[in-house]
């Protein structure tokens, strides 16, 4: 049977979240005293310590400062035991994993190959050393997943450190997260190393999966315009975006050269609503935001892409006029809004299963398809609320979904954005 790939890119970091809701200042204070970090992060700490966390922090490390990350992290397991939780980290590496779950017992044949392929960091290799010894079953999914062979090996550690809480301190050590890391002149060698995997699947089509935006832009143009040239035809380009604002403000160029660069190059966009928000009031309002519906504002967005906006109260698509240049699998041609509702319906319900058990995260196309027929409530009010304003009408041509009501348990959101993607590549791309 013709097979798809869905190639997820390109980096990958390794989180550890340590779960102290009681002792947080504590801590703040601890790093603090011992001069861990730079002068302007001990600031924020010694404040959180004196005052408490009142809202999320998201402190990022120079390359100075990986030293005092790793006291940090030695500190709280020799002080906190038994409250660290590890994972992969990275929407590249998220949605690569959560879409290769959907496909491990292949109920369904039509799943894509999934893959991750970029950057392939020194602190990866050590959590898959770790796994094999403490999860044999994992170590096996991971490099599976992060095939070295598909990868760049750098030695780089990208990591986080979160303290959490009611709110979360993320301390985040980014050297080894972007591009030109792939780079030897030019991006010719690292897709060399992908043209194996492709050529097995000359039959089926390849959607190279970016669930944020590439860093720095400028290489990120360069990168696409290299995969078209040496890959051929069937390529496609799906993106996830990241958040366009310094803090709370919108950067007005930034985002307009990422959407020229990167996004409107796009097969497949992905977004939630505070970026659908910021892009059009860049690319379609030229800087004035206006007021309208966000299901508006998706249709408005100048691009023959499917357009996905997602959020904690629904997702909603438009599938643009020619959603058969992207999407091959039998099912669509036969029944083409059926297939396009039904991959939205479950790359939303899949997620929210994330957020309603612990296993929903690693839960196969048959797990997310049983969840999804036995919901009993959806967010219908919220939703209209959200995405229409409440008052609005549906434009026709857009597919809904209404997320399901869940009881969030804590740790459940860190990347739910990105197993969103992850889910949503996966199950267009079915053949």
């Amino acid at each position: 049977m013709r097979k798809n790939v869905v190639l997820s890119q390109p980096q990958v970091t390794v989180d550890y979240t340590f779960r102290v809701p009681s002792d947080i200042e504590t801590i703040c204070r601890a790093f603090a005293k011992k001069n861990f970090f730079c002068q302007r992060h001990r600031e924020v700490l010694q404040s959180i310590g004196q005052f408490g966390l009142k809202q999320d922090h998201n402190l990022r490390l120079d390359s100075t400062e990986l030293g005092d990350l790793g006291g940090a992290l030695e500190y709280l397991r020799d002080n906190y035991p038994d409250t660290e939780l590890a994972q992969v980290g990275g929407n590249s590496a998220i949605a690569a994993l959560r879409g290769h779950y959907l496909g491990v017992r292949d109920r369904d044949p039509s799943i894509p190959i999934v893959k991750y392929g970029g950057l392939h960091p020194a602190s990866l290799e050590e959590f898959k050393a770790k796994q094999k010894t403490l999860a044999p079953a994992f170590h096996n999914v991971l490099e599976e997943v992060f095939d070295r062979a598909l990868c760049v090996e750098i030695p780089e550690k990208p990591m986080t450190v979160a303290l959490e809480g009611q709110c979360k301190i993320i301390i985040a050590y980014g050297k080894g997260r972007t591009i030109n890391y792939l780079q030897d002149g030019d991006f010719s060698g690292y897709l060399k190393r992908l043209t194996p995997l492709i050529s097995r699947n000359d039959d089926g089509k390849v959607l190279f999966a970016f669930p944020s935006v590439l860093h720095p832009i400028e290489l990120g143009a360069e990168l696409l315009d290299q995969i078209q040239k040496m890959l051929g035809e069937n390529t496609r380009f799906f993106f996830g975006c990241s958040t366009f604002r310094d803090g709370a403000t919108l950067n007005f160029d930034r985002t307009q050269q990422v959407w020229d660069s990167m996004l409107k190059r796009a097969h497949i966009l992905s977004m939630n609503e505070t970026e659908l928000g910021d892009l059009h009031t860049v690319v379609v309002g030229k800087g004035t935001y206006q007021d309208k519906p966000l299901a508006y504002k998706l249709l408005e967005l100048p691009t023959d892409a499917i357009k996905v906006c997602h959020g904690a109260d629904g997702s909603l698509m438009d599938p643009g006029p020619d959603p058969g240049r992207i999407i091959n699998a039998d099912a669509f041609a036969n029944k083409p809004a059926d297939f396009l509702e039904e991959s939205l319906r479950f790359a939303t319900d899949g997620a929210t299963y994330g957020i309603a058990s612990p296993l929903g995260h690693d839960a196969t196309e048959a797990s997310v398809r049983i969840f999804s027929k036995t919901v009993p409530n959806r967010n219908s009010e919220r939703f209209k609320a959200a995405f229409l304003n409440v008052l609005e009408s549906m434009p026709p041509g857009l597919i809904a979904v209404h997320t399901p009501v869940v009881a969030r348990s804590m740790s459940a959101l860190t990347g739910v954005g990105a197993r969103f993607d992850g889910l949503l590549a996966t199950f267009l791309m079915r053949s």
